[in-house]
């Protein structure tokens, strides 16, 4: 995908990103968090580069930094990782809410769900508490 990249480079650089992604869901599984990490944040700069120039990108840019959140979560992963896929996700989700709240703000109130789950995994109750007070706000907003 690489090759083709550099002849048609957004249609095969999302491949490039999303077999980085794939490799690192095996490396975490694998126990090689470290590998793992350095996949994504390969994926995530190519990401983010095709985001910047197209924006159709940014809700399955979003999507798998949730993923990839939660299987970190599921493996005891990097916390900071974690914690940095799932504020980027909600930041994108956040983003595109403000066009289209009525698909987006659930996506923002999940990604928040998975950062509250977080914190409380790592006992940081306080932090858990006030992103759930957002995602009631938000609930009452979509309601």
């Amino acid at each position: 995908y690489r090759n083709l990249a550099k002849f048609n480079g957004e249609s095969w650089l999302d491949e490039v990103a999303e077999s980085l992604f794939e490799l690192a869901n095996i490396k975490v599984l694998q126990h090689k968090s470290d590998q793992a990490e350095a996949l994504v944040q390969e994926a995530i700069e190519i990401y983010r580069d095709l985001c910047e120039s197209n924006p159709i990108f940014m809700e399955h840019f979003a999507a798998r930094l949730d993923i990839m959140a939660s299987l970190f979560v599921q493996n005891n992963c990097s916390f900071d990782k974690t914690e940095s896929y799932y504020k980027e996700s909600i930041d994108i989700y956040r983003k595109l809410a403000e066009d289209r709240p009525q698909k987006f703000l659930t996506q923002v109130a999940t990604s928040l769900e998975g950062l509250a789950g977080l914190y409380d995994d790592h006992h940081e109750k306080t932090k858990a508490k006030e992103i759930r007070k957002e995602i009631s706000a938000i609930s009452n907003k979509i309601i």
